[in-house]
């Protein structure tokens, strides 16, 4: 029979399947790894989730009060509470504060939990208690020690933190599995553990991400509501001191990408509209026969006045073990940088694989160096997989793709962008003098003749070459990697290269007879986030 429980907290407006169809970016592939295997004679009835109601009714009753006053009896810092189908727990804690400086949880935080009697359930000695029922149902993860364990609040026993990283099991036989270095342990629900056959895999995180969504729609794990709206309960606004925690469970920590800790404002109910954060796989491919890679996104959205929103894609490699191989931010763009782009869509970064070994990432990035004209520009990158799951960029300057791949004519498209000077901008034909000075940026969508000599250039100075031209010296010297010693270079060209260079030369000759086919420009103001 499902169990059915009430927790009432926040939800997002998030679909990972949206997200992917706005940036472009591919569909999730199938996992190319196994998931576990069971011996012979155990139970392979799927596990169900845990269920945690969404409910647009806020939680803050006088039943939960009642609990909270009299956990308030025993601890001065009752922080936070969950309502779940075994009724409702407090979070205690030692310090007020939970950070220790600019984004670091305090290394002496330590929580406790208590029940909505009064009682004491878990002494105050764990760095983290998770949110209920990610792991397991009935169960929050511990952290204690720099080890992770599992509590049953149902029956309250404690499964003891002696694991690096705990995940969920998709069969009834085992409640979880416990990670030791490179071994994994079935891990029982009286506490004992077996340690995984040969033949049997690590939990693949492709699944994984798909099947728990680490996302604040999810209705299989309960959030730690902030109980600071009980102090001003008869106050018309109390809502208003409304907030969540979100405990991200270890086997998601240690892929470095998300927050061991998140909070939000917006909830469900709440007056301010919801918060957003979803976890989600947009691609995964075998590697070798021991390695994987994946690539994943971070989305998060506070509702504040004006509603910040982030976007992050990270390339994360592992072997059959769930060892880390490498793991490397792609890119992370928030709307406020979208607000000044081209009208077309190539100004939005995006990532894909072009094959197991080569991922391909358009950026729109900065341009600190100089070289072009552009303070914003798209910017094509490269990455390979080595079979053991190292990752190293392809190339490197501003436009490292002409050394990564053969490339065709729609690499040269994208979103170009400079700020007109004072002078430059008394011509325009959209000047404004009623604009307050606000400056206007010119959009292209094409790079230029003068982009393309330049790429000739860092081709040739990837290899050394020195220019007689100051100028191109001066800024190919704002690279580390450039190293002037060599009068001619062609000898060191990669055939990559030189078929690269064929397809510049050739757009140079058609840029110089009819640019108009190729640059269409847009002159706009600046738009000032307000």
């Amino acid at each position: 029979m499902n169990k059915r429980l009430s927790l009432l907290y926040f939800a997002v407006l998030l679909i990972a399947g949206i997200i992917v169809a706005c940036s472009g970016e591919e569909t999730a592939a199938k996992p190319e790894t196994a998931d576990v295997v069971a011996e012979p004679g155990e139970d392979t009835t799927s596990r169900e989730l845990g269920f945690f109601e969404l409910s647009d009714k806020h939680p803050f009753s006088n039943q939960v009060l009642n609990g909270y006053k009299l956990a308030k009896k025993k601890n001065k810092r009752v922080s936070y509470f969950a309502n779940t189908y075994r009724g409702t727990f407090f979070l205690t804690q030692n310090k007020q504060e939970i950070y220790a400086g600019e984004n670091k949880i305090s290394t002496k935080l330590r929580f406790g939990l208590m029940d909505s009697k009064g009682n004491q359930l878990l002494a105050q000695d764990y760095e983290r208690i998770g949110n209920p029922g990610f792991i397991v149902d009935d169960h929050m993860e511990l952290k204690q020690n720099g080890k992770y364990g599992l509590y049953n609040y149902d029956k309250n026993k404690i499964i003891k933190p002696e694991y690096d990283a705990i995940y969920p099991s998709k069969i009834m036989e085992y409640i979880a599995i416990g990670q030791k270095g490179n071994s994994f342990h079935k891990i029982y629900a009286d506490g004992t553990s077996k340690a995984f056959a040969d033949d049997q895999p690590a939990p693949n995180y492709a699944r994984l991400l798909k099947t728990y969504r680490f996302n604040l729609e999810s209705e299989q794990f309960g959030m730690w509501v902030s109980t600071e709206p009980f102090d001003y309960f008869n106050e018309e606004y109390f809502l208003s001191y409304a907030y969540a925690m979100v405990v991200a469970p270890s086997y998601l920590q240690r892929l470095k990408f998300i927050p061991d800790i998140s909070f939000t404002g917006g909830l469900k109910w709440s007056e301010f509209g919801k918060d957003s954060l979803n976890v989600a796989v947009i691609d995964s491919r075998k590697r070798s026969e021991n390695t994987y890679s994946m690539i994943t996104s971070f989305y998060k959205y506070v509702s504040e006045a004006r509603g910040s929103e982030t976007h992050s894609r990270f390339l994360t490699t592992l072997d059959t073990k769930n060892t880390i191989k490498a793991s490397k931010e792609l890119f992370s763009y928030d709307n406020y940088m979208l607000m000044n782009t081209c009208d077309n869509d190539l100004s939005t970064p995006r990532v894909k694989f072009l094959n197991d070994s080569v991922v391909e990432v358009r950026n729109y990035v900065e341009n600190e160096i100089g070289g072009v004209p552009y303070h914003w520009y798209t910017k094509f990158e490269y990455y390979s997989i080595a079979a053991d799951g190292k990752v190293t960029s392809l190339g490197n300057g501003l436009f490292p793709m002409t050394a990564a791949i053969i490339l065709t004519k729609e690499h040269f498209k994208g979103c170009f962008s400079r700020g007109m000077d004072d002078e430059e901008a008394i011509t325009s034909e959209i000047y404004d003098e009623d604009m307050g000075g606000i400056p206007i940026n010119i959009y292209t969508d094409h790079v230029s003749l003068t982009d393309l000599a330049y790429m000739r250039n860092e081709i040739y100075a990837r290899h050394g070459m020195k220019f007689t031209d100051e100028s191109l010296t001066a800024v190919f010297k704002s690279f580390k990697w450039y190293k002037p010693k060599r009068t001619n270079v062609n000898g060191l060209l990669t055939p990559i290269e030189k078929k690269n260079l064929q397809l510049i030369q050739q757009l140079e000759k058609e840029l110089k007879s009819n640019p108009e086919a190729y640059i269409h420009e847009e002159q706009r103001y600046l738009v000032i986030a307000g």
